[in-house]
């Protein structure tokens, strides 16, 4: 063995610890120094920012130290209350604090508010603090993300949530009866230090205007009709699904060699009702029979004698224009065209013919 070699031993370990946690104390004396305030919320905002921005900051001792020690190990207290910076989670322990900021959602196609949890001190904004006591208004919330961007709300956990939260919930997250009743009251000055800041806002007095809630309320009901069914929509709009008949322009690549294919569209039962040109329609049992009359009205040429421009286009074939269309709906639809002679049923135009003797 060399002489440069380090002998490991249970005085090398305990020599290492000590000298790594006095490291750690004087990285926290260090941000202490910074910290000097009698506004909780300014000194929250300070602590946020110098333990986020430690490689940038122009403190250089502050930045050598954190390359030997992890800089969420950092603990400042406030003033001599007890209070000592920790992570986010376990600081406000007892208070569901969120970070609300607004995403796009594409199933609304729109920007919504997001609410999560608020899990990083650099994502902690001082100027932008809500207590609240009331429940969460989409309409306020979208107002607060206008007029300011991102913001932070507080409110106080009941013992229902706390309950969940902390003595039945995950496994990882459970603690003891005894140490909630400590975070409780680690909590409750925590609330009450935060109430005499003056940066601190208050959620619940938040007046949005009315022309501000308004359009939220359209936006909301644009919401409602994108999440309702299509059955529930043609209800409420008053429409009905049909399915025109159309070249099938896949003719060589489709298996079934069919003429023609079926393109479902949603339309207005009063728009239906005016056609003023003649409808055959059938229903789903009917398809053999529908593409058999657009054969037999050579009103389109099949598979590949297709010709587009002779017949009509995908978009506006010959049974599907002002004058005739061949179309397949639902048998509960029937009953918007049975009361108009110009719209018949596929079965007018075959007749079934029984063999007589055997001919």
């Amino acid at each position: 063995m060399s002489r440069e070699s380090v002998v490991w031993s249970e005085h090398t370990r305990n020599f290492l610890i000590k000298r790594f946690n006095e490291a750690v104390d004087e990285a926290t004396e260090m941000i202490q120094s910074e910290l000097t305030t009698n506004d909780f919320l300014e000194w929250l905002g300070k602590c946020s920012k110098v333990k986020s921005n430690v490689n940038g900051g122009d403190n250089k001792a502050l930045y050598q130290l954190s390359k030997v020690i992890n800089v969420n190990d950092i603990s400042p207290s406030y003033q001599d209350t007890g209070i000592k910076l920790t992570h986010p989670e376990t600081f406000f322990r007892g208070l569901r604090v969120r970070r609300c900021y607004s995403s796009y959602d594409n199933s609304k196609k729109r920007n919504v508010i997001v609410r999560e949890n608020l899990r990083s001190w650099g994502d902690f904004n001082n100027d932008r603090v809500f207590f609240k006591t009331i429940a969460t208004s989409t309409k306020t919330d979208q107002y607060l993300y206008e007029k300011g961007g991102v913001f932070i709300t507080i409110e106080i956990m009941d013992e229902e949530q706390l309950t969940k939260e902390y003595l039945i919930g995950d496994q990882k997250d459970r603690i003891s009866e005894q140490y909630l009743k400590t975070c409780i009251v680690l909590r409750d000055k925590i609330i009450d230090l935060m109430k005499l800041s003056s940066k601190i806002n208050d959620y619940d007095t938040i007046v949005v205007p009315e022309d501000f809630s308004k359009k939220v309320e359209e936006a909301e009901e644009k919401d409602k009709q994108l999440e309702m069914s299509k059955s529930d929509k043609r209800k409420l709009l008053g429409a009905v699904a049909i399915h025109n008949m159309v070249p099938n322009t896949s003719y060589y690549n489709n298996s079934n060699h069919k003429p023609f294919t079926f393109s479902q569209k949603d339309e207005f039962i009063t728009d239906l009702q005016e056609f003023e040109g003649d409808i055959v329609y059938g229903f789903l049992d009917d398809t053999d029979h529908l593409m058999l009359l657009g054969q037999v009205l050579d009103v389109q040429a099949s598979g590949p004698n297709f010709n587009s421009n002779r017949y009509g286009t995908w978009n506006n074939p010959k049974f599907n224009n002002k004058d005739l269309r061949i179309m397949r709906i639902s048998k509960q639809n029937e009953k918007y065209l049975k009361n108009n002679e110009r719209f018949r049923h596929v079965s007018d135009f075959f007749q079934k013919v029984e063999d007589i003797d055997g001919q």
